[in-house]
């Protein structure tokens, strides 16, 4: 007869009751796959997982550590703990890729943002911290590449939008003013010299304000405008001859570096220029001649104007130079309109040499009226 004392131990009755022997069993706990599975979850190596995933794992490795160290441990907490440690594998999650990312970031903290607008700059910050923020989201795995892809293309976008501050042209301005100071103005009227000193005063205080950008431009040229004005209209005194101007170019142009330009237009500045030194060299003018300073002045300019830089290819770059062609000149040889080489049909080549013979037969007839005149 056996009976059960609990889940481990057990009386047996021999049938004549002489024997009774009772007996203890003793479960064994099979941790051979918890073992196993923690010698693999051990050799995995961090490669670029999640931190939430990876912490995940190293716990769960602790635990079947544990349960393998229990001596008392259960066969429900040793599979338990497989189960376990079998999830955390599986859910590991590798992180998504922002090395492009994070090299664009460091490109845009680079950039001197004083280049460029405020408004374009408030849009580049904007996105630039708000793909930040996506740069430092640990959670983001290889199934979010997307939004990081994004945020790539978001930041691409926002430093292709920024737009330069506009350069400021002040130039012209701080060359009227040297022009302005190196007047005698003592030869001026009083009044025209108190607007003149007015206005060089403003044009300085224009040409000192550094706050000024790109878009006070139209201030800058006004003031330029305005200091022009103001030498025009100084005043020469009764009697007094006013050389002044005429030196302040001379002094100019003599800066000027001819080697760039044409032979035959700086021959002729040459001259003008010679011409301009020998009248601010003759003591001999008066406040009668100044009229004739005044044109030099003018002439001076044009020469100056006239100059024609050369052109690297062998021909020259005149400014207002007209074109070779005429708008309604017909391309040179049989060529087409289009570019074509094929020859021009009959029908044109007629007109040509018909051309051709009236402007002969004109060309002549000229000449003969020509010659007649000259025997009369």
């Amino acid at each position: 007869e056996v009976t059960k004392v609990d889940d481990t131990t057990y009386t047996f009755v021999m049938p004549d009751k002489a024997v009774e022997v009772n007996a203890e069993f003793v479960k064994v706990v099979d941790k051979t796959a918890l073992e196993a599975k923690l010698a693999e979850a051990e050799g995995i190596t961090n490669n670029n997982y999640t931190d939430t995933s990876w912490t995940n794992l190293q716990s769960e490795i602790g635990k079947a550590r544990a349960i393998i160290a229990k001596a008392d441990a259960t066969q429900e907490e040793v599979d338990l703990a497989v189960e376990s440690l079998t999830n955390a594998i599986a859910n590991l999650k590798v992180k998504a890729d922002k090395s492009a990312l994070g090299a664009l970031i460091d490109y845009a903290n680079s950039l001197d943002l004083t280049e460029y607008t405020e408004e374009s700059i408030a849009n580049f910050n904007k996105v630039l911290e708000e793909v930040k923020a996506i740069y430092n989201d640990n959670t983001l795995t290889t199934d979010d590449q997307a939004i990081v892809d994004k945020a790539l293309e978001d930041l691409k976008d926002a430093i292709n939008a920024l737009e330069p501050v506009g350069t400021l042209d002040k130039s012209e301005l701080e060359s009227v003013i040297k022009e302005a100071e190196g007047l005698d103005l003592s030869k001026y009227t009083e009044e025209s010299v108190a607007n003149f000193n007015k206005v060089l005063a403003e044009a300085k205080a224009v040409m000192a304000d550094e706050s000024l950008n790109a878009d006070d431009q139209a201030i800058v040229d006004n003031a330029t405008k305005a200091l022009k004005q103001a030498i025009k209209d100084l005043e020469v005194k009764p009697g007094e001859l006013d050389k002044s101007r005429l030196e302040n170019l001379v002094k100019e142009v003599e800066k000027i570096d001819l080697d760039k330009y044409t032979e035959e237009s700086v021959a002729n500045f040459n001259k003008v220029l010679e011409e301009a030194k020998a009248m601010l060299e003759d003591a001999s003018l008066t406040a009668d001649d100044q009229e004739k300073v005044d044109e030099m002045l003018t002439k001076l300019q044009k020469a100056k104007d006239g100059l024609v830089l050369k052109d690297q290819g062998g021909s020259t770059n005149k400014p207002d130079q007209k074109p070779d062609t005429k708008p309604d000149q017909k391309p040179d040889g049989d060529k087409k309109p289009g570019g074509s080489n094929t020859p021009l049909t009959g029908d044109t080549a007629p007109i040509a040499i018909t051309m051709g013979t009236l402007t002969v037969a004109i060309a002549g007839v000229l000449f003969l009226s020509w010659k007649k005149k000259r025997n009369d």
